[in-house]
This record gives structure tokens, sequence and C-alpha cells, in this order.
């Protein structure tokens, strides 16, 4: 068991992508903040060429993401930060109309996940990718559905989760609300938002995991040395 209030580190967690990307901070299991990143395409014309508004939002993306790590690096705590990859495979979508259509959406996350990359290496920070399987693996999630339905359990004095039910059942992914209580009015919660809270709740884990193993290690080494020492 992992217990997160050995966490001191702030951890961002970011599932990026072209359009919309979510974020969301962690310090334990303290939840600092969150947001939404967008960039809008702009009218195309002879001046502002797709290419041209393509390089005007990327560039407005590292903007603000480089604007969320400055917030939180600046105090001097250790800052990580975890985002998204794509590790969908082709062949995995059902027709070829799904099979472009779900190129394309992984073409935005890709793009959004190279942001992300420069981006820290700019500020001086190796990021953590993780694959989308992964992270839903160790999160305990299989759907949006499920994801929004974890954070709120992980988070219950913050957020509510709202199942909506259709003709008789519950259906995942789309028919459901997270809401954030602590706000007048409340604010509900898109579905990247709580995908970069799972993001950064895993990548936590995997710190705080890490950091076990290492003192476990410098441990056993010490006490071998001083074996060595009294042979």
């Amino acid at each position: 068991m992992i217990n997160l209030d050995e966490a001191q580190d702030i951890v961002i967690g970011i599932d990026a992508a072209f359009a919309k990307t979510g974020y969301a901070v962690l310090r334990g299991d303290d939840l600092r903040g969150y947001g939404t990143i967008e960039t809008k395409r702009g009218t195309l014309n002879a001046e502002n060429t797709l290419g041209a508004d393509n390089q005007r939002r990327i560039f407005e993306l590292h903007c603000k993401i480089g604007s969320v790590i400055s917030q939180y690096k600046h105090n001097g705590d250790p800052l990580h930060i975890a985002y998204e990859v794509t590790d969908w495979q082709p062949g995995s979508a059902a027709s070829r109309t799904m099979l472009v259509r779900d190129a394309i959406a992984r073409g935005a996350l890709w793009m959004g996940a190279t942001v992300v990359m420069l981006t820290c290496q700019q500020y001086g920070i190796s990021p953590l990718p993780i694959g989308a399987n992964e992270w839903m693996e160790e999160f305990g999630s299989n759907s949006k559905f499920s994801t929004a339905r974890l954070v709120s359990a992980q988070f219950p004095s913050r957020f509510v989760f709202e199942a909506i039910e259709a003709m008789g059942a519950v259906e995942p992914d789309d028919k459901y609300t997270l809401i954030d209580a602590g706000y007048a009015p409340e604010r509900k919660i898109p579905d990247h938002v709580s995908d970069a809270v799972a993001i950064a709740f895993v990548a936590q884990k995997r710190i705080v995991r890490a950091r076990k193993i290492a003192q476990a290690r410098a441990i056993i080494e010490g006490v071998t040395q001083v074996h060595a020492v009294g042979q």
C-alpha cells in the first residue's frame, strides 16, 4: 500500500491534446489545482493558412503549459510532470472510418504530448510519459466513466460523481457528470481534467514507490558494507 501522505513532491498530471489539454496538480493527497488549456482554430484564409494557424496554436499551447509549470516551480519544492502518451495500435478500430477518425484523434494527442515534452525540457524537467492503458490499469479504470467515478472516490470532499440513467441502464463515458462542490455555483469537471487527476495520482504513487525502493537498496548496501568491513 502506497501512503500518499508521505509524498511531498508536487506532481502535475497532463492529458494533452491540440484543442483541449487538461492538467491537475497534486502534492500528496492534496489536489492543489486543475484546469483546461484551450487552443482554438482561427479563421483560415490566404494569409492564415492551416499550417500557419497550427504553428500559432502549438506556440500558444507551449506558452500556457509553461505558465502552469512556472506557477508551481518557483517555490522550490521538487516538481514532476507526468503526461499521457497514446499506446493505440493500428487495426484496433472496427471500421476504416473509425480507423481514420481514431488516427486523427491520436495525432492530436501526439502533438500535445510533444509540446509537453519540449516545454518541460525548457524548464529543465525530465517528464514522465505514461501510456493511456498504463495509467488506466494502475488507477483501476477502464473508461472515462469509471475514471471520473474513481476520482470522486479518491477526493470525496471535493468531487461529486453523478451517473445519468438512460433507458433504465447507465451508459458509460457520456452519461455522467463530475462536479467540484467546492465552487459556487458548482463546477462541472470535463473528462480531460479527471483524466489528468488520475495521471497525476498514478505518477505520485510511482514516485513514492521508487523512493521507497531506493531507500531500501541504500539500507541493504550499507548493511553489506558494514558486514564486509567486519570480516
